[in-house]
């Protein structure tokens, strides 16, 4: 079912969820809300704030699910006012709901096999993610960052591969976003010749709480690319 938008903000307390969403002119995303059981009211609420990269708040609105079905909400028209950065539209969604509900996207090029993403693994002093890639002519694998905090956060990428650890660290602006292509951020591994397997491990520096997601995506011969999302 979908969501009905309210135009009225005011604040929700509560359960609190952050994604890494993206959207453009192939690109679509859309949340889904999973309403919670034995739940005695007919509507869902939840408070959606979207940040730039840059951590900057360009667009809020209250919504409303029904609760007797899985309600979904299709992110474009959100997305409108975000900026361009490293030529894609990309931003941390911040959702508050007071009722228990829980939240899931779906991710990909429009006409291609799409992602399911579940909430980003929480990357703390005490919470570090690893993830296994391939560098290979039709994969590429990409990590987004999310800043859940209104400090900078700071984050340690590590690659794993042919018997080498080479490491890069990356800011986080508060509240904002950042997204690495690893293709890109660690070219020496990729050859159009070989596939080569590969770990790359994220840690925070000092206490500032952000979520990581790793995804691949796969280019078919057909022309149809499918997208595989990690948590």
């Amino acid at each position: 079912m979908l969501a009905e938008n309210i135009c009225e903000i005011s604040d929700i307390t509560g359960d609190e969820h952050h994604f890494w969403v993206t959207n453009g002119p192939l690109f679509s995303t859309t949340l889904f809300c999973i309403p919670p059981k034995n739940f005695d009211k007919s509507h869902v609420a939840a408070v959606l704030k979207f940040y730039d990269p840059d951590g900057y708040l360009f667009n809020e609105a209250k919504v409303e699910f029904l609760v007797n079905q899985i309600g979904f909400l299709e992110l474009a028209n959100f997305m409108e006012a975000c900026k361009i950065h490293n030529g894609i539209k990309h931003a941390h969604l911040f959702i508050t709901n007071d009722v228990g509900a829980s939240f899931t996207i779906r991710a990909g090029l429009n006409g291609n096999v799409p992602m399911i993403l579940s909430e980003p693994s929480l990357l703390s002093k005490t919470n570090a993610s690893c993830f296994p890639m391939l560098f290979a002519p039709n994969k590429r694998t990409f990590i987004s960052v999310i800043n859940h905090s209104k400090t900078i956060g700071k984050f340690r990428c590590k690659l794993i591969a042919d018997k080498r650890s080479p490491e890069v660290v990356h800011e986080v602006p508060p509240l904002g976003a950042v997204l690495i292509n690893t293709e890109v951020e660690f070219p020496q591994f990729f050859s159009r010749e070989r596939a080569l397997p590969a770990y790359v491990r994220l840690s925070a520096v000092g206490d500032t709480v952000m979520g990581v997601t790793c995804f691949e995506e796969s280019r078919g011969e057909s022309g149809i690319n499918t997208y595989v999302g990690m948590n």
